[in-house]
C-alpha cells in the first residue's frame, strides 16, 4: 500500500526468491549457479511475517567447503515455470565472476525489468499495484528480537518509474446554525479529472507506472473544475524512459495547489460519486461532460434547518436519531438520486399491507438486543422522517418474512447498482419530510403546495444525465393500510394512497 511515496506489504501480498550458489574456485574467482531448487520459490506475507510454502526450506547461507548461498527476491512473485529465461544465467551452467561479487538485484533480474509490461488499464489499485516490479538482494544478519538465528532481510527497489498528475483541490467551508447552536462545516470541491487507465489515488491525484526501460509514450487528456468553478482542459504527454526506475516525476496542473474557500452548501449541488460536491454553477452553461454525469450519483435537496426541523436534532420536533447514531457525520445535506428507483411498485404485501408498524414496534417484545436497540433509536426520532422508518420496515419484516415490501426492495437494488460513497448514509427510502422537502422546499407546511423546490430538481437532473420527477412517489410515512405520497406532476397533490397501490419509489441519501 501506499504510504506518500513509499510502498508497505500488506497481508496477502507474494515475492518470489531464487537462490545463487557460489562456489570458490581457490584462485580469488568464483563459480555462480542458478539450480531449480527454491528458483522462484512463492513467499506470502500473513501482515506480520513472509512465509514459505509448505516442505520449503531455504538453503543455509555458509555450507561446507566454501559454498555460499545469495538470495534474490521480487515482487509480485509471477506465478511462471518460465523463470529460468528471466533472470542473468541459464539454469545449472556456471558464470566465473571474482570471489564475493555477486550479481547486483538489476543484473540479475536483468531480463525480467527489461520486458516487464506494466498494464494498460492501471485503473483500480489492484491492477496498479500488480504493474509495479520491485528487486532486492538479501543480507543474512542476527535476528533483531534478541533470540538465537538470523533472518534473511531484503531492501526492494522499485524498477518501475512513477507518473503524478495532481490538479488543484479546494476545501469550501462554511457555518450551519441548528437548534441554536453554529457550527463550521466544509465539502470537499468534486475536481472532474478522469482517470481512465490511471489508479485515481484521491480526487485530485492519480498514478501510472511505466516501464523506464523501454521508449514509450503515452498522451493523457483531460478536465477538471477549479473553485470558481470553472471547467479547465489539460493535456501530458510522458516519455517512459525520461523517467529514472524508481524515481516518480510529479506534473503541477495550474500549480496542483491545495486551497480553502467559503461558500455554503446549496440545494442544486451536484453530489458525486466519491463524496465530493460540484457547485450548481457549473451547470449553467448547459449539461454536464458526459464523464462528469457518470461520476454524478445525485442532487442536493435539503441544507440546513427548514421550519425549525433537521435530521441531526435532539429536541422538540426531533431529528432522525438512528441516521444520527449510524452516521453522525452526515451533517451536511441530503440528496436525490438521479434516477427512479422503479417505474411502480407496490408498497407492502402480505401482513405489512395493513398494519401500522410504529404501532406493532410499540407493542412487539420478541426484538434481539440489537434489534432492540435500533427500535429505541427508532421511537425516540420525529415521525416522519426517512432513514429511521426505513430500518422499521426492515425490522418488520424480519419477523413477518411473509411480508414483502416492493418499493424499498427496489431501493436496495438501486443501491446495489450505485454505491454510495464512504461518509455517507448510504440509500434509503424518502420519509415524508424527505419527499416534502424535494417537492414543496418545506419540511411540513406544505398546504399552498408551492413547486420551487421540485422545479429546481428538475432543471437539474438532465443536466447530469438524469431524469425529472413525473407522477406519483411513495413515501414510507404510513398509518396502516396506506402511506403518504406526492403526485410531483401538474397539481403537486399529496395524500396517502392504499400500500396496494403502484407508484413509483427514489431513493434520497445524506452526507
Amino acid at each position: 500500500m501506499e504510504r506518500g511515496y513509499a510502498t508497505e506489504f500488506t497481508a496477502g501480498d507474494k515475492i518470489g526468491l531464487c537462490e545463487v550458489t557460489e562456489v570458490d574456485q581457490g584462485n580469488g574467482e568464483s563459480h555462480y549457479y542458478v539450480f531449480d531448487l527454491n528458483l522462484n520459490l512463492c513467499l506470502t506475507y500473513d501482515g506480520t511475517a513472509w512465509t514459505l510454502p509448505p516442505g520449503a526450506e531455504l538453503t543455509p547461507e555458509r555450507q561446507a567447503d566454501g559454498i555460499r548461498t545469495h538470495y534474490y527476491a521480487y515482487y509480485p512473485w509471477q506465478q511462471d515455470k518460465g523463470m529460468g529465461d528471466k533472470i542473468v544465467t541459464g539454469l545449472g551452467s556456471a558464470t566465473q565472476k571474482p570471489t564475493g561479487t555477486p550479481w547486483t538485484p538489476r543484473e540479475f533480474f536483468a531480463p525480467l525489468i527489461r520486458d516487464w509490461a506494466p498494464a494498460s488499464d492501471q485503473s483500480t489499485y489492484a491492477a496498479y499495484t500488480a504493474s509495479d516490479l520491485m528487486v532486492a538482494r538479501g543480507t543474512v544478519t542476527k535476528r533483531t528480537d534478541g533470540a538465537d538465528g538470523s533472518e534473511l532481510r531484503f531492501e526492494m527497489e522499485h524498477q518501475m518509474a512513477l507518473a503524478v498528475i495532481q490538479v488543484p483541490t479546494t476545501k469550501y467551508t462554511y457555518t450551519e446554525t441548528v437548534s441554536g447552536i453554529e457550527t463550521e462545516k466544509s465539502y470537499r470541491l468534486y475536481t472532474g479529472m478522469n482517470a481512465w487507465d490511471w489508479w485515481k489515488e484521491n480526487s485530485y491525484t492519480m498514478r501510472r507506472l511505466m516501464n523506464p526501460n523501454r521508449s514509450e509514450r503515452y498522451t493523457f487528456t483531460s478536465i477538471y473544475y477549479n473553485s470558481l468553478p470553472e471547467m479547465r482542459q489539460f493535456g501530458v504527454q510522458l516519455v517512459s524512459d525520461a523517467i529514472r526506475p524508481g524515481t516518480y516525476l510529479l506534473y503541477t496542473i495550474d500549480g496542483g495547489k491545495a486551497e480553502a474557500k467559503k461558500r455554503p452548501l446549496k440545494e442544486g449541488d451536484f453530489y458525486m460519486r466519491d463524496g465530493s460536491v460540484l457547485p450548481r454553477e457549473a451547470a449553467n452553461g448547459g449539461v454536464l461532460p458526459a464523464e462528469v454525469q457518470a461520476d454524478c450519483l445525485g442532487v442536493v435537496f435539503w441544507v440546513g434547518e427548514n421550519e425549525g426541523r433537521h435530521w441531526t436534532q435532539t429536541a422538540y420536533l426531533k431529528g432522525d436519531y438512528l441516521l444520527m447514531r449510524d452516521h453522525p457525520e452526515c451533517t451536511r445535506g441530503m440528496a436525490v438520486a438521479l434516477h427512479d428507483a422503479f417505474q411502480g411498485a407496490a408498497w407492502a404485501t402480505g401482513e405489512g399491507a395493513g398494519e401500522y408498524l410504529y404501532g406493532w414496534g410499540k407493542g412487539f417484545s420478541g426484538f434481539t438486543p440489537a434489534e432492540q436497540a435500533d427500535w429505541e433509536a427508532i421511537d425516540a426520532s420525529g415521525a416522519g422522517y426517512g432513514y429511521c422508518r426505513s430500518r422499521l420496515m426492515k425490522l418488520y419484516g424480519a419477523h413477518y418474512p411473509a411480508t414483502t415490501f416492493p418499493a424499498y426492495n427496489q431501493i436496495d437494488t438501486y443501491a446495489d447498482a450505485h454505491p454510495a460513497p464512504d461518509g455517507s448514509s448510504g440509500w434509503f427510502f424518502p420519509g415524508q419530510r424527505e419527499l416534502a422537502m424535494m417537492c414543496y422546499g418545506m419540511t411540513g407546511n406544505f398546504s399552498e403546495k408551492p413547486t420551487t423546490r421540485r422545479n429546481l430538481l428538475n432543471g437539474l437532473f438532465p443536466k447530469a444525465g438524469g431524469e425529472a420527477f413525473d407522477g406519483r412517489y411513495w413515501s414510507n410515512f404510513e398509518d396502516g393500510t396506506n402511506a403518504w405520497t406526492i403526485d410531483f406532476a401538474g397539481s403537486t397533490a399529496y395524500g396517502n394512497k392504499s400500500k396496494s397501490d403502484t407508484h413509483k419509489v427514489r431513493a434520497v441519501i445524506a452526507f
